[in-house]
């Protein structure tokens, strides 16, 4: 995986949109006032998802909170995740809401 938040579906490297500075800071805010919260829960900004395994599939939501006790793992899976948030943009509105939530 390529360290730019490129994500992998259905086994095809999938390439990152362009995140404007006001995508980003939404991002960090949110992942910080969250993680603050959120005691029992660990909050990420920008955490590998896998998905599936076969074909490939690894989405980088925006904010994750999972229940890791160890946070220094290389990606979350479904069974570890708790909420996901996806902060939309002008150039990730439909694969935010429509591929993505699917």
């Amino acid at each position: 995986m390529p360290q730019n938040r490129a994500e992998v579906v259905g086994g095809v490297l999938v390439p990152p949109p362009l995140l404007g500075t006001l995508h980003q800071l939404a991002v960090c805010r949110l992942a910080y006032w969250l993680d603050e919260r959120l005691t029992d829960l660990s909050v990420f900004a920008g955490a590998e998802l896998l998905l599936a395994e076969k074909p490939l599939t690894i989405r980088v939501p925006d904010v994750v909170a999972t229940r890791f006790t160890d946070t220094n793992v290389p990606r979350a899976t479904p069974e570890d995740v708790r909420l996901v948030i996806e902060v939309l943009s002008e150039g990730t509105v439909r694969t935010d809401r429509v591929t993505k939530f699917s």
